[in-house]
């Protein structure tokens, strides 16, 4: 995955320095500074772990609201393992069917 999300980003590169070629207006540095970071975050599993974590006890109230949870014991750098969390009604569905019209 790391190596995927290290090659778009190379071809990112090459997109922005055609940009740049075509026209500095618009200065791309930093556009791709930020998507560099946001996508090495997700990269980050422990702090995806993390977040996952975070969620789980912010919303521990929400009986609708179910989060898996992490098996820290077969989590790696590079996988996350959690429990599975069966559907209790068809309120997603619902929701989902509203969203769509």
């Amino acid at each position: 995955m790391k190596s995927a999300v290290e090659a778009d980003l190379k071809q990112l590169d090459v997109i922005f320095k055609i940009n740049k070629n075509l026209g500095p207006a618009i200065g791309t540095d930093q556009i791709r500074k930020e998507i560099a970071e946001r996508l090495r975050e997700e990269l980050d599993y422990k702090r995806e772990g993390t977040h996952m974590k975070l969620f789980g006890e912010i919303l521990k109230d929400y009986k609708d609201i179910k989060i898996p949870e992490l098996v820290d014991d077969l989590c790696t750098e590079k996988l996350l393992v959690m429990t599975f969390a069966r559907r209790t009604s068809n309120e997603f569905q619902e929701f989902y069917t509203v969203c769509e019209k």
